[in-house]
C-alpha cells in the first residue's frame, strides 16, 4: 500500500525490515505491477483524492522478526479524535543544494485531529491554492504544532492501536502544507478499503 503521486517507476526496488539506508538487511524485491485507484487524477497538484495505490510483487514475502504483516482496518474501526497515531519515514534533507535521505528511519507520534476542525484550519489558510479536504482524507497533527512528518515523507504509513492494543493500518501521508499544524492523510476507513479488499481477493493477494 502507498499513496500514488510520488511513485512513478515500475522498476523500484523495495527493501524488507530497514531501519537504516546504509544497511540493507534483505535482498531487494521487485514490483510485478502497480494499481493505481481508478479515481485518482490530479494533473494540477491540487486533488489528492483516492492517493492510493497497490503493488504487486514478484516474489512472496518471508515473515521474520524485522518483517512483519499489519492489519488492515476492522470492520468497525473508527478514528477517534485524540487518538495517538505513528508515523514512520525516511526524511529527505537538504545540504548544499542536494537533497539526501536520513540514514536512520524517523518516528513521530500524532494525534487525529477532528475533521471540521482541520477542514476550517485549511480554509483559514492564505497559501495560494490548496488542496481540498475530502471524505477519503483525515487529519493528524498535535495543537501546537512542532510535530509532523517531513520533506520527503509522503508514502510513510500511519499506524493506530485498537483495543487489544494491536497495531493496524490506519492511513499514508498524502500531502502537508509548510506552516500548517496538521497533515493530511489518504484514509483506509472508505471507499479505499473496500478497492483494496477487492483488487487483493481478485488477484490472489
Amino acid at each position: 500500500l502507498l499513496q500514488h503521486h510520488n511513485f512513478t517507476a515500475d522498476d523500484t526496488a523495495i527493501y524488507m525490515g530497514c531501519t537504516e539506508v546504509k544497511i540493507p538487511l534483505s535482498s531487494p524485491v521487485l514490483a510485478v505491477s502497480i494499481h493505481i485507484h481508478p479515481k485518482y487524477n490530479n494533473p494540477n497538484g491540487l486533488n489528492y483524492n483516492n492517493d492510493i495505490a497497490l503493488i504487486k510483487l514478484r516474489d512472496t514475502i518471508i515473515f521474520n522478526s524485522t518483517v512483519m504483516p499489519i492489519c488492515l482496518p476492522a470492520i468497525d474501526a473508527t478514528y477517534v479524535t485524540g487518538m495517538i497515531g505513528l508515523v514512520s519515514g525516511f526524511t529527505i534533507r537538504e545540504n548544499d543544494n542536494q537533497q539526501t535521505f536520513t540514514n536512520k528511519l524517523k518516528y513521530v507520534h500524532l494525534l487525529v485531529v477532528k475533521q471540521k476542525k482541520c477542514t476550517k484550519s485549511v480554509k483559514k489558510m492564505r497559501t495560494g491554492n490548496l488542496p481540498s479536504v475530502t471524505n477519503n482524507m483525515f487529519c493528524v497533527g498535535v495543537p501546537e504544532g512542532g510535530k509532523d512528518s517531513c520533506h520527503g515523507d509522503s508514502g510513510s504509513p500511519l499506524a493506530l492501536k485498537d483495543n487489544r492494543r494491536q497495531f493496524w493500518a490506519a492511513g499514508i501521508v498524502s500531502w502537508v502544507v509548510d506552516f500548517f499544524p496538521f497533515e493530511l492523510l489518504t484514509s483506509y476507513l472508505t471507499s479505499e478499503q473496500r478497492w483494496v479488499e477487492k483488487w487483493t481477493s481478485r488477484t490472489g493477494g
